[in-house]
């Protein structure tokens, strides 16, 4: 990004969810001067986002799932979330030897919630220095 040599027509683009931990040189003029936050998705969003990621997997074919529901229930969940929600549905599926329906997506989802929750209380131990 610094130097001699022009850089006309390159567009650097970087992504982080921890701007506070970026070194200050990086956000000065010239450099990654533009911050766009893209909040999470909304109930709307989240409902094509299941949709996508349910219909990418040719085993879910077969399956009933009521997406506004799972919608719902997921509200201040990320894209990435959701890809993983969906993914377990199906890892459950499989193993069940059963289509993904809205009673295992049910199943699936207070299983994510409980690690989810437990993930987002844990207390990190300070490192214990000899």
């Amino acid at each position: 990004m610094d130097g001699p040599e022009s850089n006309e027509g390159i567009i650097v683009i970087g992504a982080t969810n921890r701007i506070e931990d970026l070194d200050p040189a990086l956000l000065r003029p010239g450099r990654f001067d533009r911050i766009v936050h893209i909040g999470l998705p909304d109930s709307n969003d989240r409902v094509k986002i299941l949709r996508h990621y349910a219909e990418k997997m040719k085993y879910l074919s077969g399956s009933k799932l009521n997406f506004e529901t799972i919608a719902m229930a997921t509200n201040g969940w990320s894209a990435a979330e959701l890809k993983n929600l969906i993914n377990d549905g199906a890892i459950q599926s499989v193993r069940k030897k059963t289509f993904l329906d809205d009673a295992l997506m049910k199943e699936t989802l207070h299983k994510t919630k409980t690690v989810r929750h437990m993930r987002s209380t844990r207390v990190l131990q300070p490192l214990a220095l000899p």
